[in-house]
């Protein structure tokens, strides 16, 4: 996601953490009932986001360790590719975590 243009907007945009699915046969279906080929590998995460201005500053608030402190060295670019372990897409200095979604 490094060098996707839509990521930072993506975060901006956030109102709470990201939350992980778990796999569930019946998550990733077509029309006619098919599940995806690939459903039971593939990593999906819901991004709650919002429109709303107040809702992302106060999670922003709630992120600010995120950001680098006075004297710190920063980095050219906060994302990387898809993460793990409950990460996602940034790098280890600057985690955006997530939390499990229970369906």
């Amino acid at each position: 996601w490094e060098t996707q243009p839509w990521f930072p907007k993506l975060i901006s945009l956030l109102e709470d953490f990201p939350r992980k699915l778990r796999f569930h046969k019946y998550l990733l279906v077509d029309d006619r009932g098919n599940c995806h080929p690939l459903g039971n590998s593939l990593k999906l995460t819901a991004w709650p986001v919002s429109g709303i201005t107040f809702k992302q500053e106060v999670f922003q608030r709630r992120c600010l360790r995120l950001c680098a402190k006075d004297g710190q060295k920063t980095r050219s670019s906060s994302t990387s590719p898809a993460g793990n372990y409950g990460q996602s897409g940034v790098q280890p200095w600057a985690t955006m975590m997530t939390q499990e979604f229970q369906i």
